[in-house]
């Protein structure tokens, strides 16, 4: 639906007001439809417009919240491009076009390719149904970690007798959604939940350091294996078979460089964690702006 004003306004003011909550509350009433909504061009022509007269301050306006803009492109901008250079040097340093050495320039020793049951081994530690009052854990898809879910009754608990608790620093894997990469390393605030059996986990060992293969399950291959070891049809009906699973084929650097791969990566994490921030601070502020200013 175009429309144009039939009055002056400066440039872009107009479209901050239009954009704004107070506006948006305006079209509320008026949405029809249920899979779909829209609103009529009758309904548009009602609602309110808020502006002052004077041209000048409409500017002022204008150029105050293009500034808050701009600064928000940028911060978008610096998101964007640590992520690319993370994603930069994964490749290289995955591909070993890349190799760290030790303090005194020393090469490391050449990386291995084990299978997975070399890097983690089962780590089951069964306890009874607590049946309430106790936090849940599960493992969403896509490689995008953990979420807790508290049980304060007994009929929003399962329905089963055994339960396992769950570690830190352990790998888990939701065996349901393997194949849609359901997989993550148990971080300290996962301590002590609870998991039914379709979330097994697994404690490393022979020196192997989560904080190394938290970057290699995220790979596509990774989540390419798990799907091959999830034989079946759609959805649920896809488990994974866990004998397969601990045969994947896993990069072994030496202890020592899997420290520094994950130091690297990390401060790269902490970077990009920093920057989106600061974005979604600006962001809030001009959110803020645009409530107060559009009243």
């Amino acid at each position: 639906m175009a429309c144009r004003p039939n009055i002056d306004f400066f440039p872009k003011y107009l479209g901050y007001y239009i954009n704004s909550p107070s506006y948006h509350n305006q079209l509320i009433p008026f949405m029809q439809g249920i899979k779909v909504t829209s609103i009529g061009r009758k309904n548009i022509a009602d609602t309110i417009i808020c502006f002052p007269k004077n041209l000048e301050e409409q500017q002022k306006i204008a150029d105050f919240l293009t500034t808050i803009d701009e600064v928000i492109a940028q911060s978008e901008a610096e998101v964007q491009n640590l992520e690319q250079q993370k994603k930069a040097a994964m490749q290289k340093i995955f591909s070993q076009e890349v190799r760290f050495k030790r303090e005194d320039g020393t090469e490391f020793p050449k990386w291995e390719t084990v299978a997975l049951g070399e890097i983690v081994e089962p780590n089951i530690i069964p306890v009874d149904n607590p049946r309430s009052n106790y936090v849940k854990l599960a493992v969403r898809s896509h490689c995008k970690g953990t979420f807790h879910k508290q049980i304060t009754n007994e009929s929003d608990g399962l329905d089963i007798d055994k339960m396992f608790l769950v570690e830190a620093n352990n790998l888990i894997v939701n065996i349901t959604f393997a194949w849609e990469h359901a997989i993550a390393i148990t971080k300290p605030e996962d301590n002590g939940t609870y998991v039914s059996h379709r979330f097994p986990q697994y404690k490393f060992i022979n020196n192997n350091l989560p904080s190394f293969y938290e970057y290699v399950i995220k790979k596509p291959k990774m989540k390419y294996e798990m799907g091959l070891c999830s034989p079946g049809g759609a959805g649920r009906n896809r488990v994974l078979n866990q004998k397969d699973f601990m045969k994947i084929l896993m990069v072994r650097p030496c202890p020592e460089e899997q420290q520094k791969i994950a130091d690297f990566l990390s401060a790269y994490d902490e970077a990009i964690t920093y920057a989106k921030h600061e974005l979604d601070k600006w962001k809030e502020l001009k959110k803020g702006l645009l409530q107060q200013m559009f009243v």
